[in-house]
C-alpha cells in the first residue's frame, strides 16, 4: 500500500515512526513465503492438488526478483522522505524560535535586516562588477591579441607614454601589428540638436586596425586624415548620433568640440567604447607633436601579431626604448625619461 512518510512523539518525548518500515533482506523473502503458502492453501481448499497448488501460487504471484527490488526501492523512497521531513519539521521549529526571538527585540531586528540588505546588495553589485569587467572576456574582436603598452619610469613605476616613443615603436616593432596611441576627455559636444557631454578620444591612425569595426554609416578616418594640418574629421558612436545628430543622417554634419569644428564622416556601433565609453573620436595626428621623450601624454594600445605573446613584445620594446633614450640622458629632465617597457594584456 502508500504510506506517508513521518515520525511522531509518544509518552516522554519518545520518537516513534507514523509508517511501517518495508520489509527488506530476509523479511522480504519470508514476507514472499508467507503470502505464496496463503495462496496455496486457498487453492487445496479450493481442491487443487498440494504441489499443482504451490505452482500456481507462484505463477500467480510473479517474478519474485522484481517484487523483492521494488521493496527496497519503495523503502529507500520512503527513508529519504522521511529524513526530509525530521529536517523540514527541525528547520520551522528554529524558524519559530527566531521569530519568537525578534519580535521581542525589535530594535535589534531593525540593525540585522538593515545588515543583512546592505550586504547582499553589496556583494550583488561586487559581483556584477567583477563579473562584467574582470571575468567577461572583452568584447572586441580577438581579444586576446590586443595588448596595453606603457613605459617604465626610473624609479621603477610605469607612466604613460612619450609621443615619440610610441612613433618608434609603431614603425620598428615586429611583434606588435599595429599600435595606437590615443588620450581622452570628457568635454561638451555643440553643433547637434542640442548640447551633449561626452568622452572625446583623439587616436593616431592605427587605431582602427586594432579595434577593427564596421561603420554603420560613412567610414572611419584614414591615413589622410591622420596627417599635420590634415582636415578636421571625427566619427562618431551610434548612440550620440541617435540622440543628437539624427542617426545616420549624422554623417556631414559638423560639431564642435573644445572650439573645434568637426565634420562627422563616420557612425560606429555603440559597442565599441573605447576608452572608457568614448562616443567621438578624433585624428590625433592632425596638430603637431613637438613633444620630447619626457612628455608622457599618451596612452598605447596594440594587436600582437598571431602566434606573439605580450612577452614577446615586451622583450622587443624594452631594449628598443633603452636605446631611443639613451641619447638623452644627458639632458635636463632625464629623470623623466623611460627605463623600459611593461607589455600586459588588455584583459590584465
Amino acid at each position: 500500500g502508500d504510506f506517508d512518510p513521518g515520525w511522531g512523539r509518544g509518552e516522554g518525548g519518545k520518537r516513534w515512526r507514523i509508517f511501517p518500515r518495508f520489509p527488506e533482506g530476509e523479511d522480504v523473502d519470508r514476507e514472499i513465503r508467507a503470502h505464496l503458502e496463503m495462496c496455496a492453501v486457498e487453492l487445496i481448499e479450493e481442491g487443487w492438488h498440494p504441489e499443482e497448488a504451490r505452482r500456481e501460487a507462484a505463477r500467480r504471484f510473479g517474478n519474485r526478483t522484481r517484487i523483492r527490488r521494488r521493496c527496497r526501492s519503495i523503502e529507500k523512497r520512503h527513508r529519504k522522505a522521511g529524513r526530509r521531513i525530521e529536517m523540514l519539521g527541525g528547520l520551522l521549529q528554529d524558524l519559530r524560535y527566531g521569530v519568537r526571538t525578534l519580535r521581542k527585540s525589535p530594535g535589534f531586528t531593525l540593525v540585522a535586516v538593515i545588515t543583512l540588505a546592505l550586504g547582499i546588495g553589496a556583494n550583488a553589485t561586487v559581483f556584477s562588477i567583477v563579473n562584467g569587467v574582470l571575468l567577461e572576456p572583452l568584447s572586441y574582436e580577438n581579444p586576446e591579441e590586443l595588448v596595453w603598452v606603457t613605459e617604465r619610469t626610473q624609479t621603477g613605476g610605469t607612466n604613460w607614454v612619450a609621443w615619440p616613443n610610441y612613433r618608434d615603436w609603431r614603425a620598428e616593432s615586429r611583434t606588435l601589428r599595429a599600435l595606437a596611441a590615443y588620450n581622452r576627455r570628457t568635454t561638451t559636444v555643440l553643433g547637434g540638436d542640442q548640447p551633449v557631454l561626452a568622452p572625446v578620444a583623439s587616436v593616431s591612425q592605427d587605431f582602427w586596425s586594432v579595434f577593427p569595426v564596421r561603420p554603420r554609416a560613412g567610414r572611419l578616418t584614414g591615413p589622410e586624415d591622420h596627417v599635420e594640418g590634415g582636415a578636421p574629421v571625427a566619427v562618431v558612436s551610434e548612440a550620440l548620433a541617435g540622440q543628437a545628430l539624427g542617426g545616420e543622417d549624422a554623417v556631414g554634419r559638423l560639431i564642435e568640440v573644445s572650439g573645434v569644428w568637426y565634420e562627422v564622416v563616420g557612425v560606429v556601433p555603440s559597442g565599441l567604447g573605447f576608452p572608457s565609453g568614448t562616443q567621438v573620436w578624433t585624428p590625433a595626428e592632425r596638430t603637431p607633436k613637438g613633444q620630447g621623450r619626457g612628455s608622457h601624454d599618451w596612452m598605447t594600445v596594440g594587436r600582437l601579431v598571431k602566434g606573439m605573446a605580450a612577452a614577446d613584445a615586451e622583450d622587443e620594446l624594452d631594449p628598443l626604448t633603452v636605446r631611443l633614450v639613451a641619447p638623452h640622458m644627458g639632458d635636463q629632465g632625464a629623470e623623466w625619461l623611460a627605463s623600459g617597457v611593461m607589455v600586459t594584456t588588455l584583459q590584465e
